[in-house]
């Protein structure tokens, strides 16, 4: 290429006459070909690699037409995967980017105390000891004797709700068994 004054081979083109048809087609065809432009320090990316296969395939078809449906076949598929490449490289530029930590932190601040609520009650022995209590004091309430102090039972605000629709039920006169499953399953 050299000896030719050309920097590129798709430009061998305009050196026909001195170069010969028959081998400039072979040159073209076999020898500049994607891998041996990798190989040379001519090219500075992948992608004048693939322009120039593309400059060099467009020649061929001018120089080669018995060959040229190969020659479009190829600059469709180089264009193709150049294509594909360009949206693969958009779409990793325009990926969100998420602060996991930053959300670990503030979730973390707001459940943290009631997920270990949580698991200190699931391992808790008193927990059915508890309901079996309030099992009883709810049936002594539903009976007709109801003088039961209520002061006994310590729940956490979030269960007081539960124990207070429970006991509404009482006014229904609920069976003490439906109660019962009603504490054990709430």
């Amino acid at each position: 290429m050299a000896e030719f004054g050309c920097a590129r081979p798709s430009r061998l083109v305009d050196r026909v006459d001195n170069i010969g048809r028959t081998r400039l087609i072979y040159f073209l065809r076999y020898i500049c070909i994607p891998r041996v432009f990798d190989d040379t320090i001519d090219f500075a990316s992948v992608t004048e690699i693939d322009e120039e296969r593309i400059a060099v395939c467009q020649r061929l078809i001018d120089l080669d037409s018995v060959h040229k449906d190969e020659y479009a076949t190829e600059i469709k598929a180089i264009t193709r995967e150049a294509n594909i490449y360009q949206a693969l490289k958009k779409v990793e530029s325009s990926k969100i980017f998420v602060d996991e930590a930053g959300i670990r932190s503030a979730v973390e601040a707001t459940l943290k105390d009631a997920f270990e609520r949580f698991q200190r009650l699931s391992r808790s022995p008193d927990l059915t000891y508890q309901v079996e209590k309030i099992s009883k004091l709810i049936e002594e309430l539903l009976s007709d004797n109801a003088t039961i102090d209520l002061k006994s039972i310590r729940l956490p605000a979030s269960e007081r709700r539960v124990f207070s629709e429970i006991c509404s039920m009482s006014s229904r006169r609920s069976s003490p068994s439906t109660l019962r499953t009603g504490l054990t399953h709430t």
